[in-house]
């Protein structure tokens, strides 16, 4: 995984004004989605989450069986958050990172509760699935990231958190490995808003600033 390749641009270490990535309400869930290029693309934003981050963290990564909990441990020691592999009946915590078993989905209820099945879908874990959970739960309260990888996995889940009011952003073409999945989410409508890798946990971190510990939708 440290040996995927990164496509780095020069550029300023800021993220966009708030106004142009913060929905009608406040954030209390994030979701990111990436397939080719992500490992190294979730370490760069992961690794510049504090551990005070007020949410919980849903990733879904595309990866082969047998590869999750390396990549768990790996991020266990890049990130200063905690680092759990999904399990159904689990709350979601703030400050807390959560990954899918190996060949499994995960999804997320109103209540903050974390379903785990097993994948029947061509690329696993399924983004769409998650994110789709993510709107349906907190509405204008999510958000969700969708960054390298082949394909439109996601693409259609982050359109349904821009409808329900979320906050929705991209990886910009320069900064991605494979540009498939961003173009898809953009090209759809799913976010008006691309970001350089850099800049996206920087982004993240405005749009949770001075958040609650994660409290779902009614």
């Amino acid at each position: 995984m440290a040996e995927v390749p990164v496509v780095r641009r020069a550029g300023p270490e800021t993220g966009p004004a708030p106004s142009l990535l913060r929905g009608s309400g406040r954030v209390d869930i994030i979701a990111i989605a990436a397939s080719t290029g992500g490992p190294n693309a979730l370490v760069t934003i992961l690794a510049a989450m504090p551990a005070s981050t007020p949410v919980p963290i849903l990733i879904a990564q595309h990866m082969a069986p047998g590869f999750m909990k390396g990549f768990a441990r790996w991020l266990e020691q890049v990130t200063s958050m905690k680092v759990a592999m999904s399990r159904t009946g689990d709350s979601c915590l703030a400050g807390h990172i959560y990954l899918p078993p190996d060949a499994h989905d995960h999804a997320v209820d109103r209540r903050g509760i974390l379903t785990v099945s097993p994948s029947a879908e061509l690329h696993c874990p399924s983004a769409d699935r998650m994110l789709f959970s993510v709107a349906s739960a907190y509405g204008d309260r999510a958000a969700g990231v969708v960054l390298t990888g082949m394909g439109d996995d996601g693409a259609r889940g982050l359109l349904a958190i821009r409808e329900a009011n979320g906050v929705t952003m991209a990886q910009d073409e320069a900064t991605s490995v494979v540009y498939g999945m961003p173009q898809a989410a953009f090209q759809m409508g799913a976010t008006n808003v691309q970001l350089p890798l850099h800049a996206i946990a920087d982004a993240l971190q405005q749009v949770t600033k001075d958040r609650t510990a994660l409290e779902p939708r009614a």
